[in-house]
C-alpha cells in the first residue's frame, strides 16, 4: 500500500516542486498561493532554489511526464479496466493539441507530447514491476 502511494505521490511532488521552484510567477498557481495565504512560504522555497539552474527539458517536460506517470499509476491501482490506463496520456496529448489549435492557453511542444508518452510508459513498467514483486492484484 505504501509503495502504491509513493508511486503516485512522489512524481507529483517532483513535478510540483519544479513548477513552484523555477517557473515564472505569472502562472495562475501563484495567485492561488496568494489566496491560500502561503505566498511567503512559496517565496522562501523559491529562494532556496534560486542559486540552482536546471536544464529547460527538466523545467518544461518533466512536470508533464510526472503528472502523466502519477495519473496512470493512480488509475492502475484503483482496479479499473485496463482501457482506462490510456486516459492520462490521451488527456496530456489532448491538452497539447488544444494549445496547438489555440483552443487552450499555452504553447504546443512536441517535447511535452513525448513527456506524456514516456511518463505513461514508465508508470506501466513500474506497476508491472511492483505487481510481479508483490504477486498482488491491482
Amino acid at each position: 500500500m505504501l509503495l502504491k502511494f509513493l508511486l503516485v505521490a512522489v512524481p507529483l511532488l517532483i513535478g510540483s516542486s519544479i513548477y513552484i521552484g523555477w517557473r515564472p510567477e505569472n502562472l495562475i498557481m501563484f495567485s492561488w498561493f496568494e489566496l491560500l495565504g502561503i505566498s511567503e512560504l512559496i517565496a522562501y522555497f523559491r529562494s532556496l532554489l534560486s542559486n540552482y539552474d536546471i536544464p529547460n527539458w527538466i523545467l518544461y517536460w518533466v512536470p508533464n511526464g510526472t503528472w502523466t506517470f502519477s495519473f496512470t499509476a493512480a488509475l492502475a491501482f484503483n482496479n479499473l479496466r485496463k482501457i482506462w490506463l490510456i486516459v492520462p496520456v490521451l488527456a496530456g496529448i489532448s491538452i497539447e493539441i488544444g494549445q496547438y489549435i489555440n483552443y487552450l492557453r499555452g504553447t504546443f511542444c512536441f517535447g511535452d507530447v513525448f513527456a506524456h508518452i514516456i511518463g505513461s510508459l514508465l508508470a506501466l513498467v513500474a506497476i508491472r514491476i511492483v505487481l510481479s514483486n508483490n504477486k498482488g492484484v491491482l
